[in-house]
């Protein structure tokens, strides 16, 4: 399992998310291997920032990443906006995690 896949199952046993999306990431060019990743969390939280932090300082790994964070509601109109990020993170990214009902 390589390091990045390590970042995105603690994200996914930390935060329980609707749906999990990566939707970037940087390889090494000498070795291909995964130094930064881009990843989309839709979940239910009170305070994003809050959580944001919290993911930031609990997941040590050699892998930098950047997270961005929808409540489900802020997600199912901003996917219907062709113009919105939201959009854009669906159509190019990919669903590593989607909980199922």
């Amino acid at each position: 399992m390589q390091e990045y896949e390590k970042v995105l199952e603690q994200l996914i046993r930390m935060v329980q998310p609707e749906k999990l999306i990566l939707y970037g990431t940087k390889r090494d060019v000498a070795t291909g291997t995964v130094k930064d990743i881009d990843v989309c969390l839709v979940a239910e939280t009170p305070d994003k920032s809050t959580l944001e932090r919290e993911l930031y300082l609990s997941i040590d790994s050699d892998v930098s990443f950047d997270i961005i964070i929808y409540r489900p509601v802020e997600w199912e109109t901003l996917i219907e906006d062709h113009q919105s990020f939201a959009h854009r993170i669906l159509e190019k990214g990919t669903v590593v995690y989607e909980r199922q009902a």
